[in-house]
């Protein structure tokens, strides 16, 4: 019996730190939106200009390239080691089969595509893919709130 407390402990005080990580889809959606303005802003320089535009570019950037970067270095690592915990957890206990299978699925479909991601590819496209892991979390999350 205290084994499963202490797995109940455990679970509550990682779903809710993969709940605060979920939250960072907010910034990962502003992230993206510099990047896609500054994306855009390259191609009408390349457009108007019709040779490269590095220096004029880089000079205008509000964001920091390295600091994002950075910033996936330390978050896919950490969302990916809290739903690992989620899903040892939640396959070795047994308690509201229906609700807990639901999300175990979520959880295991998204801890399967972050392992499946392109690591190297393009930055937009990674915080692209990780805007979309993180909604699909948010919604199963959501979800089995409302049904509690």
């Amino acid at each position: 019996m205290a084994g499963q407390n202490s797995s109940a402990a455990k679970l509550k005080s990682l779903t809710a730190a993969l709940d605060i990580m979920t939250e960072t889809r907010h910034a990962f959606q502003l992230i993206h939106k510099e990047l896609m303005e500054e994306e855009m802003e390259k191609e009408q320089a390349v457009g108007e200009a019709g040779e490269s535009t590095d220096s004029a570019a880089d000079d205008g950037s509000g964001l920091n390239i390295q600091e994002v970067i950075k910033l996936i270095g330390v978050f896919e690592p950490s969302f990916s080691f809290l739903l690992l915990q989620v899903i040892k957890i939640l396959t070795t206990i047994k308690r509201k089969p229906s609700k807990d299978e639901e999300l175990l699925k979520t959880y295991k479909n998204v801890y399967s595509k972050l392992l499946r991601a392109e690591k190297n590819g393009p930055l937009l496209e990674r915080v692209k893919f990780y805007i979309e892991l993180l909604n699909q979390l948010k919604a199963e999350t959501e979800s089995n709130d409302a049904d509690s």
